[in-house]
């Protein structure tokens, strides 16, 4: 039996209703995790384990987006009103949020399924009138892993002979092989990709922004739009960070944080890549969790399994934090190893935000402030090759031989055969990350940004003026914007899904737009952006709704196939095979199948129409009512009869013919062809 979240559902299995999968609470069983194993060291087996005791939360951190959820003010009884910002950069239409799925399956109008009689949500549904149909699309920040996956697929729109080589080794040297299973969709990671990209813009805000030349007093707030820590996740290299750009007379002067493109990191990290003249790094405005361990002997760590503290957690509370309650769930900020609760004031906890302010020591006349997210880090990456590789240089290595449980090395992937098919991970993701080091996601992705001059001025943002729906189409109109700036090259028309938006179509200079072979009852949503090229496009127009019907005229349905025959059955046992077999001639006493197909103008088959059907010959026959399946196709089945011995009875021999009277389906005409077949019975 299926347990989900609608009791009005239909469907041809068993169903239960069930209130916890559509509740916040279904998400906490993968969203606050930690690490049992640790916790259990040294425990009596024969007693109760302290995994046992304990709620997961409240034992050596790994993740706590739940936990963070849960101590905001979304997470209390009856939610909260979401953030105007968040609302304005994407989802007009969460006003409000109580649960993860509020914002990871946003409601949008739809069916749950391509099955015949599914409710359309939320306007068919008496018992769910305020719930549309969930969107299964639970993106998060990682735009970089499906990009490169997608790539190493040929025909991708985004194909990459050196990640084809990398990813296509074969299951003997990576333990991977992406032609099992049904394959890669490369468009479908791309879609992913984008809209995780679309996630992260809503995710931050720049607000109060001030900046005084004479004194190079600079302070913003980083607003936190989200419904748990910014960043959220595991500490596997991923952080958000602050960089700040200051100009005098449009030259740049000083920069914190800056990013080396060519090395892929933060300048001032590590030695890789050293700041410049007048470059500074500010850790206090790179949002990130480290792990410690004391078995490692590490402050900061990459061994996830191996960690049992935390050296750093600075990210950005959610709106209503209650910080009195955040040691029970391993959730207080820390800063150099120590827990620090007023690491944030009362008003940031209260309002979910980093209210950052500082100096910048040279003259200038503009700030620019960016928020940018990586989801994977050159520090990360370069762990996971060495620790696969199995370095022992102690200024490499970050695990002692002998180990605490009595191996003589720590390092064993290169050595043991069990791990034959991993050996040659440390290099491969490796070369991955170097060759892809500037794809979004490993390069640094902009979340947010503002300057204390208003900014430059992009791409104008269209109207869309009008969607007007039709027979399998939406016609489309929008604003003239490339009139007045010659700088706009052209047009993109996105589906908007609740905010998250899909390319329907790339344009040129034209202000209108046809979308077809669209499903007529469905809705859909429409917006538009200019283009000055292909990295600049302006913030999305307003949005406008069409559903596709037959106004005027109903689509026709019609016979395609008219067919006798007879079942036959060959084969025993396993190889047993029952087919349809065409035939136009019988003999007395044969099960003669008449066969008609249904389909509607464009040859799709139609399900659950009606069907008469008239025999005429030597006897005449009726069978009405006759309903199509999912094929689209109606069976009728007259058994005829043998004569006796003496060569009387049995039905009457001579031509026949079988002819569709009557189609009927709801929501289409039939054509009006009384489509015939003949047979002979002898």
């Amino acid at each position: 039996a299926k347990r989900a979240s609608f009791a009005d559902a239909d469907a041809r299995h068993q169903m239960l209703y069930s209130r916890y999968h559509k509740s916040k609470y279904f998400c906490a069983s993968c969203h606050d995790v930690s690490n049992p194993i640790l916790a259990n060291l040294g425990a009596d087996p024969a007693a109760r384990l302290p995994t046992e005791s304990g709620p997961a939360y409240s034992y050596f951190h790994v993740e706590r987006t739940f936990s963070e959820f849960m101590l905001s003010a979304y997470g209390q009884q009856g939610g909260a009103a979401t953030n105007p910002e968040f609302q304005n950069q994407g989802a007009p239409d969460i006003t409000h949020a109580a649960k993860c799925q509020d914002c990871h399956m946003r409601d949008v109008p739809g069916e749950g399924a391509n099955k015949r009689g599914v409710i359309y949500r939320p306007d068919g549904s008496i018992e769910h009138p305020n719930s549309g149909q969930p969107l299964h699309d639970m993106t998060g920040g990682n735009a970089w892993v499906s990009w490169v996956l997608a790539s190493a697929v040929p025909g991708s729109p985004n194909y990459d002979a050196i990640n084809d080589s990398l990813l296509n080794q074969g299951p003997a040297v990576l333990t991977l092989d992406l032609s099992q299973g049904q394959g890669i969709n490369p468009e479908a990671l791309l879609a992913g990709s984008d809209r995780a990209k679309q996630q992260l813009a809503l995710a931050t805000t720049i607000k109060e922004l001030t900046f005084d030349p004479a004194s190079g007093a600079l302070s913003f707030n980083v607003q936190n739009n989200t419904g748990h820590k910014l960043i959220s996740g595991f500490p596997e290299g991923r952080r958000m960070f602050v960089n700040i750009r200051a100009y005098s007379g449009g030259t740049l002067v000083y920069e914190i944080n800056p990013y080396n493109e060519t090395e892929g990191t933060l300048k001032g990290l590590t030695a890789v890549a050293p700041l410049g003249t007048n470059e500074e790094y500010n850790g206090t405005l790179v949002y990130e969790m480290q792990p410690s361990s004391s078995l490692t002997g590490e402050d900061k760590t990459f061994h996830f399994a191996l960690a049992d503290g935390r050296y750093k957690d600075n990210r950005i509370p959610p709106k209503g934090f209650r910080i009195g309650e955040a040691a029970d769930r391993v959730s207080v900020p820390v800063w150099q190893g120590v827990e620090a609760d007023t690491y944030f004031t009362a008003q940031e906890y209260a309002g979910g935000y980093d209210a950052v302010s500082l100096t910048i020591p040279v003259n200038s006349d503009s700030i620019e402030v960016s928020v940018y997210y990586q989801t994977t880090s050159r520090e990360y990456i370069e762990f996971l090759r060495d620790e696969i590789n199995g370095y022992s240089d102690p200024t490499m290595a970050t695990l002692s031989s002998p180990t605490p449980s009595g191996e003589a090395s720590a390092y064993v992937v290169q050595t043991d055969p069990f791990f034959s098919q991993l050996r040659a991970w440390g290099d491969t993701i490796w070369q991955l990350w170097v060759h892809n080091m500037n794809v979004p996601g490993a390069a640094p992705i902009l979340m947010a940004q503002a300057t204390t001059d208003g900014g430059g001025v992009g791409p104008p943002t269209p109207t869309l003026l009008t969607a007007v729906p039709g027979n399998q189409t939406v016609d489309l109109t929008w604003s003239d914007e490339h009139s007045a700036d010659a700088n706009v090259v052209g047009y993109n028309v996105y589906y908007d899904q609740g905010g998250k938006a899909q390319l329907v179509a790339s344009l040129d200079l034209v202000t209108a737009f046809v979308d077809n072979s669209l499903t007529n009852g469905q809705q859909y949503c429409y917006k538009v952006t200019s283009r000055y090229g292909v990295d600049s496009e302006s913030t999305y127009s307003n949005i406008l709704c069409a559903t596709p019907e037959n106004v005027g005229q109903q689509t026709s349905v019609g016979v395609s196939a008219l067919e006798t025959g007879t079942w036959v059955t060959t084969g025993k046992g396993k190889d047993k095979v029952t087919e349809f077999v065409v035939a136009s001639s019988f003999t007395a006493g044969d099960t003669i199948i008449i066969r008609a197909q249904i389909t509607d103008d464009s040859g799709l088959p139609v399900e659950g129409a009606t069907v008469d059907l008239v025999l005429s010959g030597p006897e005449t026959v009726s069978w009405l009512g006759l309903v199509t399946d999912a094929q689209g196709v109606a069976e009728a089945s007259w058994a005829t009869s043998a004569p006796n011995k003496a060569g009387k009875g049995g039905t009457a021999l001579g031509e026949y013919t079988v002819t569709v009277t009557q189609v009927t389906a709801t929501g289409y005409v039939w054509d009006g062809i009384q489509t015939t077949a003949a047979f002979t019975d002898l």
